[in-house]
């Protein structure tokens, strides 16, 4: 990951590019405290698919990802996709 991508990264959780000691993200959290390993950054993402659980009743339905432009025909790609309010 590169410096500019993560420091993006750690703003958007409010931790400071600044050295130890300075708040001025206000959680006293630094890229500091991530390099030291004493801040742990667990990824929760995982992969969307119709084998995602969702409510096994009337009008809910799985995830679905469509095409609808590609690069041979449209000379772009775009998808657009749907899912339950709780995935």
């Amino acid at each position: 990951m590169s410096l500019v991508v993560l420091v993006t990264f750690c703003r958007s959780l409010g931790i400071s590019e600044h050295a130890a000691g300075s708040d001025a993200a206000g959680s006293g959290l630094t890229l500091e405290d991530l390099a030291s390993g004493k801040l742990k950054i667990v990824d929760l993402t995982y992969a969307l698919n119709d084998k995602n659980a969702y409510w096994p009743a009337a009008n809910y339905e799985p995830f679905r990802l469509k095409t609808i432009a590609t690069l041979e025909q449209n000379g772009v790609l775009s998808k657009a996709f749907s899912t339950p309010e709780h995935l």
